[in-house]
């Protein structure tokens, strides 16, 4: 074994990566978790070299050019916009029209007695 120094790639921490890309450390955090930077798990703390930013830069480069921008009426159905369904019939809630009679002045205060009690005077 030699005794020369041994030529170390630089780890930088998730707050030091998020500073280099001007990102939040949380935004760090989840590309970390989803995979999309890599990183790797040195005395409990999590680290990444700064070939493994630029190689997360290098594909994140190509990924939205502008002839493939579409709008949103484009990539969403035009009824969609207007009811939020994607498709499909939008079936109704509740009662039919009609079917609930309206109630009168005195059977909305009988009822507000039954479910609250009588007034106190007071």
């Amino acid at each position: 074994m030699s005794g020369g120094p041994i030529d170390l790639p630089r780890l930088l921490t998730e707050r030091e990566a998020a500073e280099a890309l001007g990102v939040s450390v949380y935004t760090i955090q989840r590309l970390r978790k989803q995979g999309e930077i890599r990183f790797k798990r040195l005395g409990g703390r999590w680290k990444t070299r700064a070939d493994w930013l630029k190689e997360y830069l290098d594909r994140e480069d190509n990924q939205c050019l502008e002839s493939e921008r579409k709008t949103v009426a484009e990539t969403v159905p035009a009824r969609s916009l207007v009811t939020g369904s994607a498709g499909g019939t939008i079936h109704p809630t509740g009662a039919p029209p009609g079917s609930i009679r309206n109630p009168d002045r005195q059977s909305a205060a009988a009822s507000a007695r039954l479910i609250f009690g009588s007034r106190k005077a007071g």
